[in-house]
């Protein structure tokens, strides 16, 4: 019959030796019989096709799962990646990840079953039933997104381009128009629309590359640590609108921000060479830190002020100030200074 392997579930493990006897009866020769566990609940119920989670349509359509990570974590369930492999970005790298079989040949992809047989069936497979954990793709998902984010955009595949565009760089760019008019819970009392920062407005030399190149910056800039698009809108405002004026007057008065910090702004962004170059802002730091220094400054009241005056208030979460300078860049950290400035 020229089959020569079967994998199926542990359900059918107890007619495994009629089924042996028969191609025995036959003159055939019995392929080899892979049983694997059944797919079950985190709980270790059985799965029902009620239950949305059975359709694999239901992680397709969320629109923030990426394909690579959908099929690793469908490799995955089950089994186990060799250690210290990196997020996998394809089918091969999918295959090299659970097997220590040579890459399959052009005419094994193209013949699916030969492909599944230069995987020999190497996998780690658990005992008992495999457990359908969601947390492990989201995990999987975070993996492969931050690997595309720590790469220039041009630099991508155009396919894998296109994938970030569309499950990632769209969605955060939405979620921000829409909270514009909407507000964020870190600013209620905010007077809507949200001011957009410069990057991000309309206008004939801001189209929507543009916009899409600062949102790129902005979560690749993070370094993974979020959800989906709406975690960093909702977690990091200062980073996609103006924080309000009247958010400065409330920090100001509340902390009153040391103005040995804010003349040592005010001086390091006369110099503009200091805010060139890509290195996550440390040249500027560096640059506030020699003139605060000599004047007994210390380093944790420096990053209060350069938190109030890049995200609105000393005590909210933010990224480092290296990093918030490099982000919003010079001419917005001059415009959020002089706000500070007219509230103290």
């Amino acid at each position: 019959m020229k089959i020569t392997h079967v994998i199926r579930g542990e359900e059918w493990l107890i007619s495994a030796p009629k089924h042996i006897a028969l191609y025995q009866a036959f003159g055939w020769q019995p392929p080899i019989f892979a049983h694997l566990g059944l797919l079950v609940n985190p709980d270790g119920t059985k799965l029902s096709k009620r239950n949305a989670d059975v359709n694999l349509s239901t992680y397709q359509t969320t629109g923030h799962i990426f394909p690579a990570a959908l099929l690793s974590w469908l490799a995955n369930l089950g089994s186990s990646f060799k250690p210290n492999v990196q997020p996998p970005r394809s089918v091969d790298d999918i295959a090299q990840a659970v097997t220590s079989s040579p890459p399959p040949t052009l005419r094994e992809k193209e013949d699916l079953c030969s492909y599944v047989m230069k995987l020999q069936l190497t996998f780690k497979f658990t005992r008992g039933g495999i457990k359908l954990n969601v947390e492990k793709l989201d995990h999987f998902n975070a993996k492969y997104r931050d690997l595309l984010l720590r790469q220039p955009l041009g630099s991508l595949p155009p396919y894998e381009a296109a994938l970030l565009r569309t499950h990632l760089l769209a969605p955060t760019l939405a979620a921000v128009r829409a909270a514009t008019g909407r507000g964020v819970s870190a600013w209620p009392s905010a007077s809507l629309p949200l001011d957009l920062v410069p990057q991000l407005t309309t206008g004939i030399d801001n189209n929507d590359d543009t916009r899409v190149a600062y949102i790129h910056a902005v979560l690749a800039s993070r370094d993974g640590g979020f959800h989906d698009a709406s975690d960093v809108v909702e977690q990091h405002p200062y980073l996609f609108w103006r924080p309000p004026q009247a958010v400065y007057r409330a920090s100001a008065a509340a902390t009153r921000p040391e103005t040995r910090v804010l003349a040592a702004l005010e001086r390091v962004l006369a110099q503009e060479d200091v805010w060139r170059g890509n290195d996550d802002g440390q040249r500027v730091v560096e640059a506030l830190r020699g003139i605060l220094d000599p004047q007994g400054v210390e380093a944790l009241t420096m990053h209060n002020v350069l938190r109030l005056v890049g995200a609105g208030g000393q005590d909210v979460v933010s990224q480092s100030s290296g990093r918030m300078l490099a982000t919003l860049g010079r001419d917005e950290w001059q415009h959020r200074l002089q706000c500070v400035q007219e509230v103290t």
